[in-house]
């Protein structure tokens, strides 16, 4: 079964290396004897020992932390295997040589150079420091806040865009009804396992937690955000039907502090950099290789 697992994990990854090696890897027709750290030969093809573990090097780290027992790389190494034979009989079939897959072949390889050079370039770049954390959250303090937030629970009666008015009324009157037995004590949670039509969340209640403003349904959210704590809605008509709503919870607005918004500050400057770069060098490559497109020849 580990077998099996490891073989689902690194397809992906193998998928990559073995479109190189089959459309450009040499055959080794001029060795005349096999190399001493030899693993497998099929035809003229060979795989070493080297070849082996700089494969594995190449591999992204969660899946490097998967290779480590002699049980895992005898896995590894009967996956590539399996993909030489595959990609052999391939060939022979010149299923290489139709354009689609040939072009698919030279996009997977320009993906991979691309990828590998944006990497290089961008651990070049400097380490964002605590000093640049502290002048954003200084430059942007009033926009570093937590928004208002309700936590609430609804009932849902579906009613199709295509109902006919009797069917609208009768929706109607089934949400009214049952947001009377909510409103003279019953268990709005208890309700909501009973009645809701919403699959998703009726088991747990109707609960759909914390949401800010723009999180939910227009008209839900403009429904809750003006309702007191323990308020049940009258029924509210939206895309989907007639809903109830009852608010549990309401936070205000809150500044974040230094240590609760540099995480987020890291992370954005990060990006922002990035971005920076890759545009950067996009530019500089469009000249260097005097890039001529035409882009209104795709209509």
């Amino acid at each position: 079964m580990k077998i099996f697992k490891l073989a689902g994990i690194l397809f992906v990854c193998l998928s990559l290396l073995f479109v190189t090696d089959v459309s450009g890897a040499p055959k080794r027709k001029d060795v005349k004897q096999d190399p001493p750290d030899l693993l497998v030969k099929i035809g003229d093809k060979v795989i070493t020992k080297r070849e082996f573990d700089a494969r594995i090097a190449g591999l992204p780290a969660e899946s490097q932390k998967r290779l480590k027992t002699e049980q895992q790389k005898k896995a590894y190494l009967d996956l590539l295997v399996q993909s030489e034979l595959l990609a052999l009989e391939a060939q022979s079939l010149r299923i290489d040589k139709e354009t689609a897959i040939a072009l698919r072949m030279d996009d997977l390889k320009t993906n991979l150079l691309a990828q590998e050079y944006m990497q290089r370039q961008l651990a070049k770049l400097p380490k964002i420091t605590d000093r640049d954390i502290e002048k954003y959250y200084s430059d942007h303090k009033a926009e570093l806040v937590t928004p208002p937030m309700v936590r609430a629970q609804h009932i849902l009666i579906r009613v199709d865009s295509k109902a006919k008015e009797d069917e609208v009324k009768a929706a109607y009157n089934k949400t009214n009804g049952i947001r009377d037995e909510a409103v003279k004590g019953a268990d709005f949670g208890k309700l909501a396992e009973k009645y809701s039509e919403d699959e998703a969340n009726k088991v747990n209640g109707g609960n759909i937690g914390f949401f800010t403003r723009d999180r939910v349904i227009p008209e839900i959210s403009q429904q809750a955000f003006n309702m007191k704590v323990g308020e049940i809605s009258q029924p509210v008509k939206t895309t989907l039907g007639y809903h109830i709503i009852k608010v549990n919870e309401k936070t205000d607005a809150k500044q974040l502090t230094l240590v609760e918004a540099s995480p987020r500050i890291r992370t954005f400057l990060e990006n922002t950099r990035q971005q920076e770069l890759l545009k950067k060098e996009i530019d500089r490559l469009k000249g260097k290789y005097r890039l001529v497109a035409y882009p209104e020849k795709l209509k």
